[in-house]
């Protein structure tokens, strides 16, 4: 989670998964964003694959919503 004055964002969180389906990362996601508000964050982002259909029902949860889409680019290396 890193805190930027009013923002918080939370990038590249993972559950291993022997341990998913056991609210860890949603404890995990809480802690973060309780950090986040003590550390003055009252506005918040995240990042998530769109495929990843538990991570979204998660954050969706916890009060977040889809604010855009984008996509990582790669040089091809034959072109």
């Amino acid at each position: 989670c890193a805190v930027e004055g009013e923002w918080a964002g939370v990038m590249g969180m993972r559950t291993a998964p022997a341990f998913r389906r056991q609210g860890l990362a949603r404890r995990l996601f809480r802690t973060l964003t309780a950090f986040a508000a003590s550390a003055g964050a009252t506005r918040g982002y995240l990042q998530v694959d769109q495929d990843n259909a538990s991570a979204i029902a998660l954050y969706e949860a916890e009060g977040f919503e889809s604010g855009y889409l984008y996509r990582y680019w790669v040089r091809n290396p034959h072109p």
